[in-house]
């Protein structure tokens, strides 16, 4: 994560037909990671926001 954050670097990564959805969402993602700021000294956390314990269930994958 932090070398693609790293001068935007992750936005060379894209590939493949960019249809309009594609670059919405891509829009989507640029605006969430873009003030993002890494901190060495405290551990990654993975939450799920679609359960309200934070856990991914392919349950909640399928009701959205």
């Amino acid at each position: 994560m932090a070398q693609g954050l790293q001068n935007h670097s992750w936005v060379s990564d894209l590939r493949g037909a960019l249809s309009v959805q594609v670059l919405v969402e891509y829009l989507q993602l640029w605006n969430l990671v873009d003030n993002l700021e890494l901190q060495q000294d405290i551990p990654d956390q993975h939450l799920w926001w679609l359960t309200n314990h934070g856990d991914y269930t392919s349950k909640s994958a399928y009701e959205l």
